[in-house]
């Protein structure tokens, strides 16, 4: 039990100093980090269905008519004909964001 309170305490003395902790991914991001992909449903075709290109991150999603939800795979019912905006905000834990829109056309 020692030596595991060793290492989590130069861990924790590390982490005071700045260093990098060292089971963190570098998660650098990217515009990419923001791409995706949508179609409409072969259930109702009033059900479009979007994916993200990146799973890795914290993705938040505006389809553009009021309603908004998180994940990688999402699914918004749009109750009129139109054109809206749909937008994918990636982040990563460092506080770093990136956002990617796209028309849908219902």
């Amino acid at each position: 039990m020692k030596r595991h309170g060793l290492f989590f305490g130069v861990l924790a003395f590390l982490f005071v100093l700045g260093c990098e902790n060292p089971f963190e991914k570098d998660n650098e991001i990217t515009q990419s980090d923001a791409d995706f992909s949508f179609e409409a449903s072969q259930v109702d075709p009033n059900i479009i269905i979007f994916t993200a290109n990146n799973e890795n991150l914290t993705l938040e999603w505006d389809f553009g008519d009021g309603n908004e939800a998180m994940g990688p795979l999402v699914e918004n019912k749009y109750l009129f004909k139109g054109t809206y905006k749909a937008t994918l905000t990636a982040s990563n834990g460092s506080g770093e964001s990136v956002s990617s829109s796209q028309d849908v056309i219902h």
